[in-house]
């Protein structure tokens, strides 16, 4: 009799961790809740752009530590920005290595990858006392949070060490 109900539990939560499974994956979360084309975004993007020079400074004296966010398209062909390491900056092209792949993405992912410099859409370094230089856009993001009141935490202390 024991064995017989504790059979069923087991089945039972196997199909309740399937189902729940398979929810999750029936609509990809939301990737970036401010939308692309939203003026402080642009704005961002356009001070990260303008600001290469202090990046490139920073990067010859902090290249293990200095990240780009660059606008990836996933295999679903939504529009995901993603922030990986760089490996190498020249005049006209950084290479990346994304730590992880789009969220809407299905299937193989290559993790190196080279872009044009012109497609960074933000930068960011930390310096050697701990403090984050760049990071526009996540700027914009730490803003709306402290608006909605939602900035605390982990997320506050983050939003702390920007310069």
């Amino acid at each position: 009799m024991f064995e017989t109900i504790a059979g069923l539990v087991v089945v039972g939560g196997a199909l309740l961790a399937f189902l729940a499974y398979q929810r999750s994956q029936a609509s990809p979360p939301e990737v970036n809740p401010i939308a692309a084309d939203d003026p402080d975004m642009v704005k961002a993007r356009s001070t990260a752009q303008e600001t290469l020079i202090e990046f490139r400074d920073l990067f010859a004296s902090h290249p293990q530590s200095s990240l780009v966010k660059l606008p990836v398209t996933s295999s679903s062909g939504t529009l995901e920005w993603m922030i990986g390491d760089v490996v190498e900056l020249t005049d006209t092209y950084v290479k990346v290595e994304f730590r992880g792949r789009p969220v809407t993405h299905r299937g193989a992912f290559l993790s190196l990858q080279t872009f044009p410099v012109r497609e960074i859409a933000d930068w960011y370094v930390t310096t050697a006392n701990g403090r984050y230089r760049g990071g526009f856009t996540r700027r914009v993001t730490f803003e709306r949070m402290r608006a909605a009141g939602k900035l605390v935490g982990s997320a506050a202390d983050e939003a702390a060490k920007y310069d």
